[in-house]
């Protein structure tokens, strides 16, 4: 299962929740307006190796020149590595950046009963969590588990052709290790620009309601939810009387 945490106040609080609930759409943010200024942008590097960077010099060049005689190509691959690592590492970082700029990700969590995502996402316990079921067929619906480190991922550009969508896709798919308690799992979408997505309608399986949440937003979320004609499972995050803990409970 899939949680993602709302608030049903400020501008778009409650257009978003009768948009998940009603027209089974959600938005898929940049991850350039992610609130971690270092998500998404790892360390690159370039191979000290002589041998790495002129196979990836003959790549760069067969890939972009593909019509050129064996001379040119040899005074192109010269002049592609006379630029330099630092000049490469700086390219490399623009491009990814302007890619991530153009890329769009959807964000759960694995858990419904952080106090801290609660706090944080969920206007301090006054919102409310949808709950998703990942499927793969007949239409995709899935995540990719975020992983947490103390350092940056590194991006090795001499190697990029052989092992660069791994690379990718964990300087994607990790974090620092401060937001391990997100226990994040992510959607996304390379190269397609951010925006309101549908998603199946079926997946959304649930909505918890916020331990404070105000009897005026729990009746119009419920109000939704029959307007909806969908069977959409109730439940509350109440606090413990005897742990700091939250127990989500079937209304």
């Amino acid at each position: 299962m899939l949680y993602r945490y709302r608030s049903l106040g400020g501008e778009f609080g409650r257009q978003t929740a009768e948009d998940i609930i009603i027209n089974s759409r959600m938005y898929w943010s940049s991850p350039a307006a992610f609130n971690d200024p270092m998500d998404c942008r790892p360390h690159f590097v370039f191979s000290n190796s002589i041998r790495d960077q002129i196979v990836w010099a003959r790549n760069v060049i067969r890939r972009n020149y593909p019509d050129a005689g064996r001379n040119e190509r040899k005074g192109l691959e010269r002049r592609l590595l006379e630029g330099g690592p630092v000049q490469h590492r700086q390219l490399a970082m623009d491009g990814f950046s302007q890619w991530m700029n153009e890329s769009a990700v959807c964000c759960f969590s694995t858990i419904p009963d952080s106090l801290l995502m609660w706090s944080h996402y969920a206007d301090h316990h006054r919102g409310i969590v949808f709950v998703f079921e990942q499927q793969v067929e007949p239409q995709p619906f899935f995540a990719f588990p975020v992983s947490y480190s103390e350092r940056r991922p590194s991006v090795d550009i001499t190697r990029i052709a052989a092992d660069g969508p791994t690379a990718i896709r964990n300087a994607i798919l990790t974090k620092a290790a401060v937001w391990s308690y997100e226990a994040e799992m992510r959607m996304i979408e390379y190269r397609v620009a951010p925006g309101v997505r549908r998603f199946p309608q079926h997946a959304l399986r649930g909505v918890i309601f916020g331990a404070r949440i105000s009897d005026v937003d729990r009746n119009w979320v419920n109000s939704l939810i029959a307007a909806s004609g969908r069977k959409i499972q109730c439940s509350t995050a109440r606090l413990s009387e005897t742990q700091f803990i939250l127990e989500v409970t079937n209304d």
